[in-house]
């Protein structure tokens, strides 16, 4: 039984560590922004984002992430006491690039999704 549960243990942390690499720590990426505008980007980023917020209907902005790296959900107590949501604090969500690899995630220690979209580092003019 002991050697099962060893096994089990192992198991268990290979696959927590080949987790961890497919998504990288918040610590090792940059904050981005989109490299164009375009809709296929901009519906991608909202399907993600409504996802994650519960299937909430949402509507992005057309200059989503062109101009910050953040973006920032101030909730309203019908729209966050339908999805069961912790009234406290606004929603965020943060661009990070990590070499050419763009990812969304939902601070401070949330999910990570890898986007098809192109993004460059945030504050290179």
């Amino acid at each position: 039984m002991k050697v099962l549960s060893r096994a089990s243990l192992l198991f268990v942390a290979f696959i927590a560590s080949g987790c961890g690499a497919q998504q990288p720590s918040v610590g090792l990426l940059q904050p981005a922004l989109l490299a164009e505008a375009g809709p296929q980007s901009r519906n991608e980023i909202q399907r993600i984002v409504s996802e994650a917020m519960g299937g909430m209907e949402i509507t992005l902005s057309p200059n989503v992430f062109l101009e910050s790296s953040q973006l920032v959900f101030d909730k309203t107590p019908r729209q966050m006491g339908l999805i069961g949501r912790d009234m406290g604090r606004p929603i965020k969500f943060e661009l990070f690039l990590q070499g050419e690899r763009c990812w969304l995630v939902r601070l401070p220690d949330g999910p990570r999704w890898a986007l098809e979209a192109k993004c460059v580092p945030a504050g290179q003019d």
